[in-house]
């Protein structure tokens, strides 16, 4: 028998120690500064973060370099100016090399350089964030409201050591906590109404935010009720949402030129459709809470240091309660996921130009999943484990060299080591087929599954120089080796439903072992600002899943496939441009192109679930005594995906080219308008990375394709004193 009685509490006693966190730190926030010597902190650290985009406040209480981080990118401005945007996950995708799966249209799972899932890391104010449906209902950051998000940051390729443990797709920094300044020294409110056509509906925001001597903080809520879409076929297709959230982040500078931070959001999303899933979301909630201290020394080797706490708290229900089985079986599925992140970190000046980052970090990760059944017919239930009470917890050491070599040379070396203890406490309860989930695991993978707690010690390193060749031209280049242990879901999956079948995890999984090489080129100037980069990417032990067997799993005569997952070799190449271009004193066209080829070396396959080839651009006007003023036509062109893995499941994609047309215009002091209608030529067409149809819903049928939204008209009205 499952205690939910016990995981419950256990659930509460975290948040109300998150809240004891928040209330102990807000005062201190509050409280203002003493500054007897009258010294002045520093001022933020201002970065270019991306070619033809404003500089980027990164205030950042751990010890981070941004500076050698050629690959990052800022998708912030997408935030503020197109209308509709729901999540951060989104705002992203306008990005060069970012895409997203989709099994529902209000949660795309971010996709960068052809790596997804829990190869992307998701951070929200320097705090790890995991989803809890087993399912992939809830990706990280599908689940942060465009509303709450300060900046969000896509780093790709070879990251800083310090940003934590290994992620080899890329990694989602999104910031809450304000930027200081930011209101001008007093108090504003504004507020943020959307009407969107595709999903249906309006997203809604109100909020205040102030800067008082050393204090900025920020806080709001937010409101959106989304409902289905047509596509150009005439098909309905469900997608509705109703999604709620409340923000409070602050920041308050001290007297050494440090800093206190504190944040909190509560995002609770409700009756979400997922047309490619065999259940709907019920509830989805969502806790954050995080603190953290800076302290600059100023004086000595040692310049500053920094310790964090972050806990994200994720409960989440799905059922069938509007599926069509329905009338035979009621389902019903609660899981949750708790991460903790610990950092501490120190950076020391150890010559002209160069500085050592060095400290730990730790990650713990519980997730837990129950289903109920109960057959309608004749009114017995059985319950088992989708995630039996697993458990990984990853604590890491970092060392990272930065200097500048000469005027016109920069170099970054890192190395990391990380120890992964991964367990299942639940391994003894029932599963599916008379056997427990331990059986399972052997019945599939054989007697080596049975060894179910791992302990893995995992090495990281890069190494990355920068030369600037003249006034605003920079080439860089890129070597680095990681290793990532197998997650909770690849690792301790039941043998339970899943789409296209059933799946069972792998308890006798190896870590992947991957190698990396990019070598890019950054041009920053006036008429023009471009980024090119290559890179390669060798993946031993990458973790695929894949078909491991079929049989019929219900005893209905029906054959089943079992979806797994084993190590294999994998081989990664690409290549991204993106940037703006100047064609006349208000004009411009901003551009973006990416280009993924994947193969499975090990069975001379395509790797699976790989974007295609796709190009984005668009013809700008802009006032320019008004950056708020701006008209834009923009096409986006993908081509046919024809490399696909048939042991995965998926179809070839046919190519398509997609046309929008935005606007943004101020209606008062304050006010601003913004529209945009996309699919502007009504085209019909379908994503690849979009799965189809699981059961007959709207007017979809069981294996359908789930088409785009058709044309859509999106209003935008921001107002903000």
């Amino acid at each position: 028998m499952v205690d939910m009685n016990a995981r419950h509490a256990r659930r509460q006693a975290w948040r109300a120690l998150s809240l004891m966190l928040l209330a102990a730190g807000w005062p201190v926030l509050a409280t203002p500064a003493s500054d007897p010597e009258g010294t002045k902190p520093d001022p933020p650290n201002v970065q270019e973060k991306a070619p033809g985009r404003s500089p980027v406040v990164h205030e950042q209480l751990e010890v981070r370099r941004r500076s050698t981080e050629p690959t990052g990118d800022d998708a912030t401005s997408v935030l503020h100016e197109k209308p509709g945007v729901l999540t951060a996950a989104e705002a992203i995708e306008e990005l060069a090399g970012v895409t997203a799966v989709r099994r529902a249209a209000t949660a795309p799972e971010p996709v960068i350089r052809g790596l997804g899932w829990e190869r992307v890391a998701t951070e929200v104010d320097g705090a790890a964030m995991y989803g809890a449906c087993p399912g992939r209902m809830d990706p990280p950051a599908a689940s942060l409201p465009a509303f709450a998000v300060e900046s969000v940051e896509v780093v790709r390729g070879l990251p800083s050591v310090t940003l934590g443990p290994t992620a080899p797709g890329g990694r989602i920094i999104v910031r809450t906590v304000p930027v200081p300044g930011k209101a001008g020294r007093r108090a504003v409110a504004g507020a943020d109404l959307s009407r969107s056509g595709a999903p249906s509906g309006f997203l809604g925001s109100a909020w205040i935010r102030g800067d008082a001597g050393p204090m900025s903080w920020r806080a709001g809520v937010s409101r959106s009720e989304l409902g289905d879409y047509d596509t150009a076929s005439g098909l309905t297709v469900p997608a509705s949402r109703d999604e709620s959230t409340a923000l409070l982040a602050g920041r308050r500078e001290a007297a050494d030129g440090g800093a206190w931070e504190v944040s909190a959001l509560h995002t609770r999303v409700a009756d979400a459709d997922y047309p490619a899933l065999p259940m709907d979301t019920e509830s989805m909630t969502l806790d954050h809470v995080r603190v953290g201290r800076e302290w600059r020394t100023g004086t000595g080797s040692l310049q500053r240091v920094s310790v964090m706490f972050g806990h994200v708290a994720v409960d989440h229900v799905m059922s069938n309660r509007y599926r069509p089985n329905r009338k035979t079986m009621e389902g019903r599925t609660d899981s949750s996921a708790g991460t903790t992140t610990l950092r501490a970190a120190g950076e020391w000046r150890i010559g002209d130009g160069a500085s050592l980052t060095a400290g730990f970090d730790a990650k713990l990760l519980r997730r837990d999943a129950v289903r109920v059944r109960r057959m309608v017919s004749s009114g017995m239930s059985a319950t088992d484990r989708i995630w039996p009470d697993a458990r990984q917890d990853d604590v890491g050491l970092f060392g990272e060299l930065s200097s500048k070599i000469g005027q016109a040379w920069r170099l970054r070396a890192g190395l990391r080591w990380d120890h992964v203890t991964s367990r299942a406490r639940a391994t003894g309860d029932a599963g599916l087929g008379g056997r427990t989930v331990l059986e399972n695991y052997a019945w599939f993978y054989g007697h080596e599954a049975l060894h179910v707690d791992r302990s893995e010690d995992l090495l990281s390193g890069n190494v990355l120089v920068e030369r600037q060749v003249g006034p605003g031209v920079t080439w860089y280049a890129g070597l680095g080796a990681s290793k990532r242990a197998a997650g909770i879901t690849e690792r301790y999956y039941a043998f339970a439903p899943a789409p296209g079948g059933f799946a069972v995890g792998n308890p006798a999984l190896g870590h992947e072992t991957s190698r990396e090489l990019e070598i890019g080129f950054k041009h920053q100037r006036k008429a023009l600002s471009a980024v090119l980069s290559a890179w390669v990417h060798r993946v031993d032990g990458f973790i695929l899943p894949t078909t491991i067997a079929r049989l019929d799993v219900n005893g209905d005569g029906v054959v089943d496939r079992v979806l797994g997952y084993v190590n294999t070799t994998a081989q990664l190449v690409g290549a991204e441009l993106s940037g703006s271009m100047r064609v006349a004193s208000a004009w411009s066209v901003p551009f973006a192109v990416s280009w993924v080829l994947a193969e499975d070396t090990a069975r001379d396959v395509p790797m699976p679930e790989i974007p295609p080839l796709e190009a984005r651009a668009a013809l700008r006007w802009r006032r320019s005594a008004g950056k708020a003023t701006f008209v834009e036509l923009g096409v986006r062109v993908v081509r046919a995906q024809r490399r696909i893995d048939p042991a995965f499941g998926e179809d070839a994609t046919p190519g398509y080219a997609v046309w929008h047309l935005a606007a943004s215009v101020p209606v008062s002091d304050g006010a601003r308008l913004a529209f945009r209608i996309d699919n502007l030529l009504d085209r019909a067409y379908h994503e690849h990375l979009v799965r189809e149809a699981l059961m007959a819903v709207g007017d979809l049928r069981p294996g359908d394709e789930i088409d785009a939204p058709g044309r859509a008209f999106t209003a935008r009205l921001i107002w903000s004193p």
